[in-house]
């Protein structure tokens, strides 16, 4: 078993399945440093789960959503095989048994990077939102002219 911590991994295998609440999900068993594996489950239950679920499939290279949810073409097969991710390990307590499990799935190259990025015009209103809520003018303060004081002669 893997100690907590930050590993580079590959996926192994997928397979989806059931969990013992009977609910659908996916398993993906990671070949982590030193030969060892984990198992990941991700589910489908929630929004929070789902877009869990999303980020770790993005995470590897393969979008759901793009992709339709053709869940049925990674069961079982190799199309996610070699795939890298960085997981992040931590001991949880259940059943009064301390394990080590997969806590985060990330890109490789570090944290997951943005989920959507903004437009132009959501920024301008996002600014806008923020700087009402607080209390800041709409526009900035002129810069002001430097003086002879601020000039640093070279």
């Amino acid at each position: 078993m893997p100690s907590p911590g930050t590993y580079a991994a590959k996926v192994a295998q997928t397979q989806m399945g059931r969990a013992q609440s009977g609910k659908e999900q996916l398993g993906i068993q990671w070949a982590i440093e030193g030969g060892e594996t984990i198992w990941s489950y991700h589910y489908f239950s929630s929004p929070k789960a789902l877009d869990i679920t999303v980020d770790t499939l993005r995470a590897i290279g393969w979008d759901p959503i793009e992709n339709g949810w053709a869940l049925d073409c990674i069961n079982g097969t190799n199309r996610l095989v070699g795939q890298e991710a960085q997981l992040v390990l931590s001991e949880q307590e259940y059943d009064g048994k301390v394990r080590v499990k997969v806590q985060f799935v990330n890109n490789i190259n570090g944290g997951g990077g943005l989920r959507d990025t903004m437009t132009e015009d959501e920024v301008t209103a996002f600014v806008a939102g923020l700087r009402q809520r607080a209390g800041v003018s709409s526009t900035p303060a002129p810069a002001q002219a430097p003086t002879d004081d601020d000039v640093v002669p070279f």
